[in-house]
């Protein structure tokens, strides 16, 4: 049975093909049977299960031995970057927090990130927004994390700038009357 290999995807990777050898010239394999399947990371056996001659004479002048291949899916090699929102904003006496992340890189079709962010400024500075758990989860809600073995989070930032505070003082007047005019509104 054929050998077969691919990085991960979600889907099952599968060969049906095989190679022989031995056959004397004029005999005829009229089917060969392989079964084999591997989805998730790791290798599994392809094996052939059965084989026909197309002329069933020819089976008692062979010792037919099946010999396995190996269908192989590896982990997912391209570096995928996880990373905190980062987001500014001006002081309004309110926190500032941002639960969201961007992801970089390539998931499997159906696979999802799913992040714990944690941050929260309310006064003017700076502060990290923080992943503190990171999974990858396939369609069906499994943990497939560790399909992912270069997977890395990033933190973002939360600021707050200051707010722009103007203080007037008020005008005034008033007819000439000998005594000095003030006000000390604003």
């Amino acid at each position: 049975a054929n050998s077969d290999s691919k990085y991960y995807d979600g889907t099952a990777l599968t060969n049906n093909g095989y190679t022989q050898t031995g056959l004397v010239a004029g005999d005829e394999i009229a089917s060969v049977t392989i079964e084999g399947s591997q989805t998730d990371v790791g290798s599994s056996d392809n094996k052939v299960t059965g084989m026909t001659f197309k002329d069933d004479a020819d089976k008692a002048n062979y010792d037919v031995k099946f010999v396995n291949g190996t269908l192989t899916v590896k982990a997912l090699t391209d570096e995928i970057v996880v990373t905190a929102n980062s987001k500014t904003k001006t002081y309004d006496g309110k926190p500032l927090s941002d639960n969201g992340v961007t992801v970089d890189g390539q998931l499997a079709e159906g696979d999802h990130v799913v992040a714990t962010v944690v941050g929260e400024i309310t006064d003017k500075g700076t502060t990290p927004n923080t992943i503190t758990e990171l999974k990858v989860l396939d369609k069906n809600g499994n943990d497939v994390t560790a399909k992912y073995p270069n997977l890395t989070k990033k933190d973002g930032v939360l600021e707050i700038t200051p707010a722009t505070l103007t203080i007037t003082a008020n005008s005034d007047s008033k007819y000439y009357d000998g005594t000095a005019l003030t006000n000390n509104g604003y």
